[in-house]
């Protein structure tokens, strides 16, 4: 009865952890992982990496390494490639995704993006080195992997001051059953949509300093609707500071500095509210972003061809 129960509560563990999508604090600065319209949105060249090390506390907790890159083509048109690494527990997932993004300006002040992505998962659940209470090794909890294609969309309108995103990255039910030897290992994932937006307005004047509030709003069936706000103060140049409130009762502290034209470094120190994680400590999140925008660019190519 016992080795049922395991099996069962095993299954279920990968099942609940496969239906989870990415999770950033900076977003905003990681937004082609979740809308490939953003790859076009900035007209400039950025890479972004980012690795996020949750519930710090907890042996094998999730770790999530993030790679983001996009560029403009010109006639309205921008590339970009996503590069995911999550971890946890048993499982680990390599995702890669190549996004596209087509600019439309509707009115002098407003532009509407729509994006594309495309690529495959590489997802597999490690259950060997699981403790049962059985004295020999339990033959239904074996290893499983799974390549899994999907497709995402999104788009993302755009004011001097404000913006609006609605996006889906993985549209496709990735279901997998497979049965082998008699057992029968599972993974499932569902569609997860995201709806952004955010706006800059002035807070000193005379000091040039903004405020920047933002919100990411997850929804996926038959789970709870999840929800980031952020708000961060922008200090002339070189200096953002501000605070993250998270649905599932998470604050947390943000600091982003620019060193230079062209590089940001960013960090994120989060704490679970809830009871149940009290023991689970803190969630460090890391970011280095660089970008290049079209006037740097064309200046650049200038003087080379010069």
């Amino acid at each position: 009865m016992k080795k049922i129960i395991t099996t069962i509560a095993i299954l279920a563990s990968v099942v609940a952890w496969s239906q989870q999508e990415t999770l950033l604090s900076q977003y905003n600065n990681n937004m082609s992982i979740f809308n490939p319209a953003y790859v076009g949105v900035e007209d400039q060249l950025f890479v972004s990496g980012s690795v996020r090390r949750q519930w710090s506390g907890i042996d094998e907790s999730p770790v999530l390494n993030a790679v983001t890159f996009g560029m403009p083509l010109g006639n309205n048109l921008a590339i970009g490639l996503t590069v995911l690494n999550d971890e946890t527990f048993i499982e680990k997932s390599n995702y890669v995704t190549v996004d596209a993004s087509y600019r439309v300006q509707l009115t002098e002040n407003y532009e509407l993006f729509f994006g594309l992505k495309a690529g495959g998962q590489d997802y597999s659940a490690n259950t060997d080195g699981l403790q049962t209470y059985n004295l020999t090794s339990d033959p239904s909890l074996g290893s499983f992997g799974n390549m899994l294609f999907n497709v995402g969309a999104g788009a993302y309108l755009k004011h001097e001051k404000w913006y609006v995103g609605l996006s889906t990255p993985r549209i496709l039910n990735t279901n997998r059953i497979k049965e082998q030897d008699g057992f029968v290992s599972a993974s499932s994932g569902k569609p997860h949509w995201y709806l952004t937006g955010g706006t800059e307005f002035t807070l000193i004047k005379e000091a040039n300093i903004n405020l920047r509030p933002s919100t990411m709003i997850r929804y996926v069936d038959a789970a709870e609707l999840s929800a980031d706000f952020n708000a961060m103060v922008v200090f002339p140049k070189y200096i953002e500071v501000g605070a993250l409130y998270r649905t599932d009762q998470t604050v947390g502290a943000m600091l982003n500095v620019k060193f230079g034209q062209y590089f940001t470094l960013g960090y994120v120190y989060e704490v679970a509210a809830e009871k149940q994680l009290a023991r689970a400590n803190n969630t460090s999140e890391f970011l280095l972003r660089f970008t290049l925008d079209k006037s740097k660019r064309d200046r650049k190519n200038k003087f080379e061809e010069f």
